[in-house]
């Protein structure tokens, strides 16, 4: 069977600003070919989105999310890294999206984002149990991950005065757990970075 697959960029915005864009697509396009074997038949790609046309070969080969994985730090090289920021919905609510930092910038840049990101803020958090729960103690992940939270929401205006880092202008914070629920506080930046590197270093 012959699957069409399709994948646009979050909201529309521009994926592929420039050739070499799409030159680093294209190579890790075929060397994911390469180590799966699903037949791509042909593959249109558009400034923001792209088409596949895939023949696998038998069922397994579907299996592209797994057999994908030692590909990550490439596609991390060609959309970006990415970060949760918190968006205003129609209704008045606050939802988290999924979005590479590239993106955002391009977004920040072209003047789109500017009055949702003046109210929000950069936040290093810390999740020790990513590290603590590894299956392999000698190749721990980071426990550090990015995300934007709106200033008087998840951050109030007090805590953003007292430990903001005026040097990077980024807050940072930890992920604790009991009885199954998480909670996430800010401290200061000299507290969370002696504690990373204690966890990378268990």
């Amino acid at each position: 069977m012959v699957y069409h697959a399709m994948n646009r960029a979050v909201w529309g915005a521009e994926l592929f600003a420039d050739p070499a864009d799409y030159e680093a697509f294209a190579r890790v396009l075929a060397e994911g070919r390469a180590r799966v074997g699903v037949r791509v038949c042909a593959c249109v790609l558009m400034p923001n989105h792209f088409h596949l046309v895939l023949w696998p070969r038998g069922d397994g080969d579907l299996s592209w999310n797994f057999e994908m994985k030692p590909y990550v730090g490439l596609w991390d090289a060609l959309f970006g890294k990415k970060v949760t920021i918190e968006m205003s919905t129609p209704t008045g609510g606050v939802k988290k999206v999924r979005v590479t930092e590239k993106w955002l910038e391009r977004m920040q840049g072209a003047g789109q984002m500017k009055d949702v990101t003046s109210e929000m803020v950069k936040v290093n958090v810390l999740e020790p149990m990513r590290a603590l729960t590894a299956a392999d103690p000698t190749e721990r992940p980071d426990p550090h991950h990015v995300e934007y939270w709106r200033i008087g929401d998840r951050v109030t205006q007090e805590q953003y005065d007292t430990f903001l880092d005026h040097e990077t202008g980024e807050l940072y914070a930890f992920t604790t757990y009991e009885n199954g629920r998480s909670r996430t506080f800010v401290v200061q930046r000299s507290l969370w970075e002696d504690t990373r590197k204690k966890m990378l270093n268990v």
